[in-house]
């Protein structure tokens, strides 16, 4: 939850210096967690990670430090606030091309919405969807 607010106060600047922050936790997930797994320095060090993404974005700070707060109760009520804003009232939640998907779901209808949309933007898929009820043949099977 914390990156992800870090995150989105590096977007709401510069979609190059979210993805370089987004990238850069992915691959440098020791560094955030440590050794210990101690909540407190994984937040100052993702929070010393969003600065510094920011600093070589050449981001404005007074923006970032005017992003939402980072501690406690108002984090959590802005959070809230975000949530209701898009309809969320529940985790998982996933947009694809503007259509909300609320809760787990199985896998291919996530395959079947991405298709859906690639299809209004008149792309291609570029691959099938199994049908689920078809049973599975490995490949290789019936030569």
């Amino acid at each position: 939850m914390h990156a992800s607010v870090d995150a989105n106060c590096l977007a709401a600047q510069s979609g190059d210096v979210y993805w370089t922050y987004v990238d850069y936790l992915h691959t440098h997930g020791d560094e955030v967690s440590g050794p210990d797994r101690n909540e407190t320095r994984s937040f100052a060090a993702l929070d010393r990670i969003a600065r510094q993404e920011a600093t070589v974005g050449k981001l404005d700070s007074a923006k970032l430090d005017a992003c939402p707060p980072k501690a406690g109760r108002i984090r959590s009520e802005w959070l809230a606030e975000e949530a209701s804003t898009l309809g969320l009232d529940g985790a998982p939640a996933l947009f694809i091309n503007g259509e909300r998907i609320n809760g787990a779901i199985p896998e291919e209808q996530v395959w079947m919405v991405i298709d859906r949309a690639l299809r209004a933007a008149a792309k291609s898929p570029g691959r099938t969807i199994r049908d689920p009820s078809a049973p599975h043949m490995p490949s290789g099977a019936g030569k």
